[in-house]
């Protein structure tokens, strides 16, 4: 005969000890002192629940290495499915074994503390990509990397980490649309009805797959901003402007030192993507206005620098794009000086005969720097210009990655303003043309400084010129 305790007992079950009542303090009590609490990860576990129990749609832009993925693609999946032993996780991430190192990761916690919860990992099904839940239960864990495809799988929770791997990446439009395609084509099918969703990832671009979704669904993600150095006056944590995220951590001065050191060769796009979760600067795009230094005349006392004239060609007489030739200068000190550009729309011909005569008027032992276009024909007129350039220093480059992953060295060095820009009226031109990029209408400038500053960067060693003009410099 049941008892009034016995009734009370099963009307109301005593609370989860602490241990299981929360992710938080399941990794706290089981990762033998490798997890410890932190405020902003608080933050995070609150907007997880959230979406778990709501069948949400949540975006988690936080700084790296302040352990986003360890809590949620690790402590967060594998409480979720001990708390719900029937549910299905999908985790995804750039590639399949990063994403299966954290489905290993949930499995190993699970194995060795799942009997609490009452739950065991099956023995029929233990790959770290693909695994179950032993009998009664049906829940369990898959992970893909980004394009593929979890075939016959549904889930009440996905959970996207990094889908994007490199800044690189980010800044391919074809890398960015594949990952969009993939998703909208692939993932969004498998997610089942009330089921969550939770995207970790660093805003690389303003069109990433975090971009693109609060654009094209706005009312339907809560983003979840938390940058390592407070820049907002409605931080989620409340503090104010300059305060570190995890100062027991990453303190003031270490966050200072990771700025310069992340900024130094691409710039401070790295930086505002990886720590801050801005896209892109609050200063305006990769080259502020304010970070050249103007002067009024060549300097004899910087030196004999070493002179790299880059082109970018455009063949549009009269509209459309513009060829341009800039001639850059590094200086005994390191800096770079843009000395002059030559800019114009001009048909093939024109634009062939500019060439030659801008390099008889160029310093001696000026190094012409020239596009190549794919294919064939590109190859062709690669030798064509080549051989019309017989005794001048010629490197014939081919154009690959996207415009902004070749100018952030060139962005990085103006940014931390070590560019001087010489007089002449193309200047003002220069400025705003930077200043817009790389969605401004025209980039033809920052191409042809950027192809002059990488050879001026990359050139380690005298070029050593064939008998057409064609410079060596594998």
């Amino acid at each position: 005969m049941l008892t009034f305790d016995d009734l009370h007992g099963e009307l109301y079950p005593p609370p989860a000890p602490p241990e299981r009542a929360t992710p938080s303090g399941f990794a706290t009590a089981r990762s033998r002192g490798m997890w410890l609490p932190a405020a902003h990860l608080a933050i995070v576990e609150a907007a997880c629940l959230d979406a778990i129990t709501t069948g949400g749609r949540l975006i988690l832009s936080l700084s790296v290495r302040h352990g986003k993925s360890e809590f949620v693609s690790k402590w967060l999946i594998a409480w979720y499915l001990a708390t719900h032993p029937d549910a299905r996780v999908i985790l995804a991430g750039h590639e399949a074994d990063f994403a299966a190192r954290w489905g290993r990761a949930a499995r190993d916690i699970l194995t060795e503390y799942g009997h609490e919860f009452g739950v065991a990992v099956s023995q029929a099904s233990g790959a770290a990509n693909r695994w179950d839940l032993a009998r009664p239960h049906h829940g369990g864990m898959l992970t893909v990397g980004v394009g593929g495809s979890p075939i016959g799988r549904g889930a009440d929770l996905m959970v996207v980490d990094d889908p994007i791997k490199s800044y690189a990446d980010a800044m391919s439009p074809l890398v960015r649309k594949r990952i969009q395609d993939w998703w909208t084509g692939t993932m969004v099918s498998r997610i089942e009805p009330g089921g969550a969703v939770i995207l970790i990832m660093a805003r690389w671009h303003e069109d990433d797959l975090a971009g693109f979704l609060l654009r094209e669904q706005p009312g339907e993600w809560t983003e979840v901003r938390l940058p390592a150095i407070a820049d907002d006056p409605d931080d989620p944590l409340g503090r104010a402007i300059g305060e570190p995220l995890w100062p027991e951590r990453f303190p003031a001065a270490e966050l200072e030192r990771r700025r310069i050191e992340t900024s130094l060769s691409l710039g401070e796009a790295v930086w505002l993507a990886q720590y801050q979760q801005r896209p892109t600067s609050p200063t305006g795009g990769m080259f502020p206005p304010g970070n050249w230094v103007h002067v009024d005349a060549f300097n004899h006392g910087w030196g004999e620098p070493r002179w790299v004239r880059g082109w970018d060609l455009a063949a549009t007489e009269g509209g459309g794009d513009y060829t341009v030739g800039a001639r850059l200068g590094r200086l005994d000190d390191g800096r770079i000086v843009v000395a002059d550009v030559v800019r114009g729309r001009w048909d093939a011909h024109t634009v062939r005969q500019r060439i030659a005569d801008t390099a008889a008027t160029d310093p001696a032992g000026t190094l012409v720097v020239l596009p190549q276009d794919p294919g064939q024909a590109g190859k062709a007129q690669a030798q064509q210009y080549a051989a019309m350039l017989a005794g001048h220093a010629v490197k014939i480059e081919a154009q690959t990655g996207s415009k902004e992953v070749r100018a952030t060295g060139f962005a990085a060095q103006q940014q931390a303003g070590n560019v001087l820009v010489m007089p002449g009226e193309w200047r003002d031109l220069l400025v705003a043309e930077h200043a817009g990029f790389p969605r401004g209408t025209h980039d033809d400038m920052v191409d042809a400084c950027a192809s002059a500053f990488n050879a001026l960067a990359g050139s380690t060693r005298p070029l050593v010129q064939q008998s057409y003009g064609l410079a060596l410099n594998e």
